[in-house]
């Protein structure tokens, strides 16, 4: 036997009895690259006259036999059987015997990851071989080779371990960008004699893109009544249409614009727990306390690690218990000169250490033993008014005008007596329950409503003046200057009549200059939609200027029409 799949003889031009008298030869190997077309001529297929040595390229090879069974025939021993035997092309050659496995994938085996295993072996008489796999005939690289003892053992008539000194092949490939559907693997085997392909194999697999479904969790919660007619618990999963599966998105991809499921609809998902609410922006909670806002559009990538196949993702509802915050307004009052350091005023609300919320009471608690806070402790909330006392047991009022007691008696107060939190958290404000001194002058007072004083613009201190009857103990000052009797007053400046202090409210003027035009409507729309957030509170009262309590477009109108002088000034 002679393999001689090595050879490449395309530039040979003459054999000159290569093979003569050999007659223990029976079988000659070859590759694709042996060949005899510089030998035949291409016109009219003879032996070119000049070289005749060819025609006896298999004298006396009595036992040779080709790949396909051809004998030696004495007739036949020229240059032209110099080529593989087949039925169609009888030779004394035979191809060179390779052999391919492939391990994985199986045929038709289902593949739900964003990687595939492509494993198996190749023997083959040829030693400069290479191994080339493609995936819908496109190359993979980072193909190794491995030693395989096994296939060394007992894979026979495809070489030895000379020229298979690592027969095994394998490749973890990505296939992430694949789209679902069925695909072909193809394993070639490529003579690097003469860069051709002298066995290949193929098999098909079929892919899934792998994705992540969503599941969501009531976490304690239940249906509201108000839901979409598809929706149900099943085991505290929610369901639609029977499937506990509500959100799918394949590896690579996105959540629509919407985001997730809001779980907050009435008429598709709506949970509820009373006393409860679910944490805004941060909506949905994973079981590693990882929190998704339901407004996101997420990538699947943010739930999931794909690559090893399909995964279930779970939100529970981020419930956090509901609470009532209790504020504190000193209702025209100041801090006494002893009070506790950590107390402040800031747009007449009591601050602790910077923080207006005194008392933060959660669903299902009850107040403290100590009731609310005082207002007149020496080391905490000290207030006084100049003219003004408090009534014991009725030290705090709402902005409803439903009185506090700051000691109850009768035990202490339940958070229902103050707002009703059981659908969402709530901050209410207390103020100081002043009552007038029965000996306080009739003539410093001005109109009153809900704790403010009123008077009507004249835009001057003298108009104040003749109201109250009095001038000896009014006065106004604007950044801390005081202004004469015949100055404007703006919104922002500071009346003070005996020891009170009032801070200046105009309607109709939120920007301060004492006048009513466009700039206050432009002041007004900014502050309605919430785009100037630094406006001080009497900036607020005076942008209220139908006195509804609200800011909204009404109060555009009708500073628009105080402008153009649709109301009587009077008014």
């Amino acid at each position: 036997t002679l393999n001689l799949s090595s050879f490449t003889s395309e530039k040979l031009y003459d054999f000159v009895e290569v093979f003569s008298g050999c007659t223990s030869l029976k079988t000659i190997y070859v590759s694709d690259g042996f060949n005899i077309s510089q030998v035949i001529d291409n016109i009219n297929n003879q032996f070119h006259p000049d070289f005749d040595f060819s025609e006896k390229m298999f004298l006396n090879c009595t036992s040779l036999v080709g790949g396909n069974g051809t004998k030696y025939n004495s007739n036949y021993i020229n240059a032209k059987y110099a080529r593989i035997d087949s039925s169609s092309t009888p030779g004394y050659f035979t191809k060179v015997n390779t052999r391919i496995r492939m391990d994985l994938p199986t045929e038709n085996q289902n593949v739900n990851s964003t990687s595939i295993e492509i494993k198996g072996w190749v023997m083959s008489m040829l030693s400069n071989k290479n191994i080339d796999i493609y995936i819908d005939d496109i190359k993979i690289s980072g193909v190794t080779y491995q030693e395989r003892s096994d296939v060394i053992q007992n894979i026979t008539n495809a070489g030895t371990l000379a020229e298979n000194p690592t027969p095994g092949y394998y490749v973890k490939a990505n296939i992430a960008s694949l789209k679902t559907g069925t695909h072909i693997i193809k394993v070639k085997v490529v003579n690097n004699n003469t860069n051709t392909v002298i066995e290949e194999m193929s098999r098909t697999f079929k892919f899934t893109k792998p994705s992540v479904n969503i599941q969501y969790d009531i976490n304690g919660g239940m249906l509201a009544t108000d839901h979409g007619s598809t929706i149900g618990i099943s085991n505290n999963l929610i369901t639609e249409n029977g499937s506990t599966n509500i959100e799918k998105i394949e590896y690579g991809t996105s959540l629509p614009n919407t985001g997730l499921s809001n779980y907050n609809n009435p008429s598709r998902i709506n949970i509820k727990k009373t006393g409860y609410s679910a944490v805004a922006h941060a909506e949905w909670i994973d079981s590693n306390g990882k929190t998704y806002d339901q407004d996101i559009a997420y990538k699947a990538s943010d739930f999931c690690d794909l690559t090893n196949g399909d995964c279930i993702k779970t939100l529970k509802v981020n419930w956090t218990k509901n609470k009532l915050q209790i504020k504190y307004h000193v209702n025209g009052g100041t801090l006494a000169t002893t009070h506790g350091s950590a107390i402040s005023v800031s747009d007449s609300i009591i601050t602790i250490n910077g923080n207006q919320t005194f008392e933060t009471i959660y669903y299902g608690d009850a107040l403290p033993n100590r009731g609310l806070s005082n207002y007149n402790n020496p080391t905490s909330i000290n207030l006084v008014r100049s003219g003004y006392h408090v009534e014991k047991g009725k030290e705090w009022k709402n902005d409803q005008g439903k009185v506090f007691a700051q000691d109850p008696e009768n035990g202490t107060y339940t958070i229902s007596d103050f707002a009703d939190i059981t659908n969402e958290s709530k901050t209410v404000i207390l103020y100081v329950n002043w009552i007038k001194d029965e000996n306080q002058p009739s003539t410093n007072t001005l109109p009153e409503k809900d704790g403010i004083k009123y008077f009507n613009s004249g835009s001057k201190l003298s108009t104040i003046t003749n109201i109250l009857g009095t001038t000896s103990n009014v006065k106004i000052f604007s950044k801390g200057v005081e202004k004469t009797s015949n100055d404007k007053i703006f919104t922002g400046d500071i009346l003070k009549i005996n020891n009170d202090e009032y801070e200046v409210a105009i309607l109709g003027d939120p920007n301060c200059d004492g006048e009513v035009d466009g700039a206050d409507i432009s002041r007004t729309y900014k502050i309605y939609r919430k785009i100037l957030t630094s406006s001080t509170n009497a900036e607020k009262i005076a942008a209220d200027a139908n006195e509804d309590d609200s800011i909204d477009g009404a109060d555009i109108s009708r500073i628009y029409k105080i402008y153009r002088g649709l109301y009587n000034s009077s008014n």
